[in-house]
């Protein structure tokens, strides 16, 4: 225990010192375009609070079902889940990229970056299939690979992000940070666990898991209300 929670703090502390450089940078580097990298991150946290609640239920259950050795039914679960969580991405991103590019809308909120809309839109996606992967490795207790990925995750984020922008990209070169360290997280974690997400399983009643997904669902969206609704 001792050392799974070693490697989650080392994790946590990595990705959130990332997080701090990436945003002295986004400050220095474009300090006209700040409000409009920020509220294109800020509409990527809140549309993407369904995907910790998903986070949630599959490290309750995946650990679950794992410790009856039942892997049909993790299968089970994790394709389902997956097909949800794709198909609510699909739906989020082009719902998202329609709305921000309606003139009002955009005017409304300062945003002027079409690029960056469509790749905000490309994150959303990503940030919804990721805890499909992330959310069994913690279940599975295999903290070494979650640990490097939420570290690559935002490794990449200020890297190519303060890269892409000193290439001159602006808001979408900051965006495409946050892109690309998502999708490494989200593909790679995806690819870790596949055995599952390929078999088809062996279904049992979910009434259980809905009743557990509603109150965890609640619980995040009250929370991020609480932190990020400014």
């Amino acid at each position: 225990m001792a050392g799974a929670a070693f490697i989650m703090l080392i994790a946590t502390v990595a990705g959130g010192g990332c997080n701090f450089i990436y945003q002295v940078m986004m400050a220095n580097l474009i300090p006209d375009d700040l409000a409009e990298l920020n509220t294109l991150l800020a509409i990527l946290y809140i549309v993407t609070v369904p995907a910790s609640a998903v986070q949630n239920v599959l490290i309750r259950y995946v650990s679950k079902y794992n410790a009856l050795e039942k892997p049909d039914v993790i299968s089970w679960l994790m394709r389902r889940i997956f097909i949800l969580t794709a198909s609510a991405g699909v739906a989020l991103a082009i719902v998202i990229v329609l709305v921000l590019s309606i003139p009002e809308v955009a005017s409304t909120l300062k945003i002027s970056s079409n690029t960056g809309v469509l790749l905000l839109g490309i994150a959303v996606l990503f940030a919804m299939l990721s805890p499909v992967g992330q959310g069994p490795l913690q279940a599975f207790q295999r903290f070494v690979a979650f640990g490097t990925l939420t570290v690559g995750n935002f490794v990449l984020k200020l890297s190519m992000g303060v890269g892409l922008v000193l290439l001159g990209y602006g808001v979408a070169g900051g965006i495409g940070g946050v892109l690309i360290g998502l999708a490494f997280a989200s593909g790679l974690s995806l690819f870790m666990v596949r055995r599952y997400i390929l078999r088809k399983g062996t279904a049992i009643d979910s009434g259980e898991i809905w009743w557990f997904t509603v109150p965890a669902t609640v619980a995040q969206l009250c929370f991020t209300i609480l932190t990020m609704v400014d």
